[in-house]
């Protein structure tokens, strides 16, 4: 029994230092519009600043009323600094959310004894898991080529039970990949 603590132990430590990378910064996560508009034809036209880290704009639109987002939009690439969006009526008021795809996947490698049991579990602070409400996020675990636990949409957290492969080597390589939500900071996971 006293074996397995330090392993466990340094299981914890491992995950926590996975999760506690240095996150993007409000600034670095936002995307900064400046919007003009045209009645004839009628359009909105957005604008923002290169941002070299970005990997795709995700853009969502909804009316003034509305309570839903909806679907996005527009899916654009990472060098694009304009939107324009002449699906519009002159009179009516739009909200658009922008979202800013960067700093999205985090991969972690951990190295386990073969035939080790181990917990994962993930937490979502917003109650929506990683696939919602803007994000179109996943997590992903895999031992010796075999996803052993994969998900999205979970709630406040899930849970999935399970013990490492013998690959030969007798260090199982364990392979954790999580791409979070749009919603900063709100994932977190424990091995």
């Amino acid at each position: 029994m006293h074996k397995h603590l330090p392993l466990i132990l340094l299981l914890f430590l491992l995950g926590k230092n996975a999760i506690s990378q240095p996150q993007p910064t409000p600034q670095e996560r936002s995307v900064q519009l400046s919007a003009t508009t045209q009645t004839n034809p009628p359009q909105i036209n957005l604008q923002w600043e290169a941002d070299f880290g970005a990997t795709k704009y995700i853009v969502y639109r909804k009316a003034l009323n509305d309570t839903n987002w909806g679907n996005p939009i527009a899916n654009l690439s990472g060098s694009a600094t304009s939107y324009v969006d002449n699906n519009v009526q002159v009179g009516v008021g739009y909200e658009y959310a922008f979202f800013k795809e960067d700093f999205a996947y985090r991969r972690d490698t951990v190295c386990v004894p073969s035939g080790t049991s181990l917990t994962f579990t993930i937490n979502d602070s917003n109650g929506i898991g990683v696939c919602c409400s803007f994000g179109d996020g996943f997590y992903e675990i895999k031992n010796c080529n075999n996803i052993v636990a994969s998900g999205a949409k979970f709630g406040f957290s899930e849970t999935t039970n399970f013990t490492t492969c013998n690959d030969g080597s007798g260090c199982s390589e364990i392979y954790i990949t999580v791409k979070p939500s749009m919603i900063d900071n709100s994932t977190s996971w424990t091995l």
